[in-house]
């Protein structure tokens, strides 16, 4: 049976945050109010993440916490280890939401095998919930077929430039959360002269639009990064601004071809 998932809708990715900075802006992210934290392993944060959030004093039952498996780490025995090691790192019992967090290029790769496995760290206690990453509309229908709704949130690269209709199609048609990772498109708006055109028409930052986009989108999420006291504060309160018809359409008619993430490992995309 299912647990229902209540994941904050606007979390702090960490990604390229390192040691005592990692610390600092996790502890005084928690302190400004938000509840969710994204890391993972491929990060090298991890600890420091959990550091910043002990150093919070916020009760870690009021916290909503992420952490991953990485691609070459998918058979069942390398994922135990995985998940065993970040718990480790964060100095926490659980996590509410493990991710694997690219599926694997290895064609010989046995999907079923790390999901079941993944399950199986989930029935353990160390994880709440479970779910993917970087994963087209195929890999979900595969991986759907497998472990069903137990498969929580596909976490992909999501932004006012880049279109995901496909996949936001699936996570909602199947009651799954999509977080958007980048979803400030690295920060690169300044191409878009309307994003503060629109600002300026409410009094907020076009980074503020940006996020509001999404966040007015059923079942989304976002993690953008931040490090200043400025940027988080502005980053949480996206969640504040609604954005009228006209403006979402405007949005909604820039260019949508412009991916930041595109490793060599990636999948084919959805077009």
């Amino acid at each position: 049976m299912t647990v229902t998932m209540h994941m904050p809708r606007i979390g702090l990715g960490t990604w390229c945050l390192l040691g005592e900075q990692a610390t600092d802006v996790v502890t005084q992210a928690i302190e400004l109010g938000y509840r969710h934290i994204d890391t993972a392993p491929r990060y090298d944060n991890e600890a420091a993440v959990g550091a910043g959030i002990i150093q919070s004093g916020v009760k870690r039952s009021e916290l909503f916490l992420t952490t991953k498996i990485w691609h070459d780490q998918l058979s069942p025995v390398a994922m135990e280890r995985s998940a065993a090691t970040s718990l480790e790192n964060l100095q926490m019992d659980y996590v509410d939401l493990l991710l694997i967090h690219w599926p694997s290029t290895d064609s010989n790769w046995n999907m079923a095998a790390s999901l079941e496995a993944l399950v199986k760290i989930q029935q353990q206690g160390w994880a709440k919930h479970i779910g993917v990453a970087n994963f087209t509309v195929p890999l979900l229908q595969q991986a759907w077929g497998i472990v069903g709704e137990q498969l929580a949130v596909n976490q992909v690269e999501y932004h006012i430039s880049l279109q995901q209709k496909a996949v936001l199609g699936f996570t909602q048609s199947h009651n799954m959360m999509l977080t958007a990772y980048c979803p400030l498109a690295r920060g690169d708006l300044s191409q878009f002269p309307v994003l503060q055109t629109i600002a300026d028409k409410y009094g907020v930052t076009a980074h503020q639009v940006a996020l509001a986009w999404l966040l007015q989108q059923d079942q989304v999420a976002v993690i953008p990064k931040a490090s200043s006291c400025e940027h988080l504060h502005n980053n949480l309160q996206a969640a504040q601004l609604q954005l009228d018809a006209h403006d979402v359409a405007l949005i909604n008619a820039l260019p949508k071809n412009i991916r930041t993430i595109h490793p060599d490992f990636s999948p084919a995309w959805d077009v």
